[in-house]
């Protein structure tokens, strides 16, 4: 088990075998032909699951790491 950072909005240590959210900011690049090309950097922000924005993340702004 490793940290992997501290919640954003509750301050609780999230470890890694924890569910949690990651924030990214990115483009995503659609080319018809092609699956997409998607570029996603990480803001070093996370959320605990008990603090998750919504049933859905507000924007798509968060995802569950891989």
């Amino acid at each position: 088990m490793s940290i992997v950072g501290v919640c954003h909005r509750c301050s609780a240590t999230i470890d890694d075998t924890a569910q949690h959210y990651r924030e990214v900011i990115g483009w995503e690049r659609q080319p018809r032909s092609t699956q997409g090309v998607k570029w996603r950097t990480p803001t070093g922000r996370y959320l605990c699951a008990g603090c998750s924005w919504s049933s859905t993340p507000d924007q798509h702004q968060h995802e569950l790491p891989l």
